[in-house]
């Protein structure tokens, strides 16, 4: 038997062992990433389909409506006109003449204010 030949060998049953042994430690692991909690939905009153929060589960057959906060603006009324809009946005963002055309058409004062970082 040639030496190059056990080398080879050799080194090929290393990797192996190494591959057995990370498998078998991996194990353990990867089993303790699993998610093993099941989420139900769970029947409300009047038998409607509640969420783990226990909010209601929208479906095709079951829309959900919540209550409003206020009284909504009313359709048919005309926008508020005279006074200034701000936009916060990142820099080149928005085209400045959508903004222009939007504060002619609502007869508002549009100021593009810019930003180059979350931070």
């Amino acid at each position: 038997m040639h030496p190059k030949d056990r080398h080879t060998r050799q080194s090929f049953l290393r990797q192996v062992g190494a591959t057995a042994v990370a498998l078998t430690a991996g194990a353990p692991l990867v089993a303790a990433c699993s998610n093993k909690t099941a989420v139900s939905a769970s029947t409300g009153a009047g038998g409607k389909l509640l969420g783990p929060s226990g909010l209601p589960l929208a479906r095709p057959d079951q829309p959900v409506t919540f209550p409003l906060w206020r009284d909504p603006i009313k359709s048919g009324m005309n926008p508020e006109t005279g006074g200034s809009f701000s936009i916060f946005n990142y820099a080149d963002y928005i085209y400045p003449k959508v903004a222009h055309d939007f504060g002619k058409k609502y007869g508002v004062d549009v100021k593009v204010v810019t930003f180059s970082s979350m931070d």
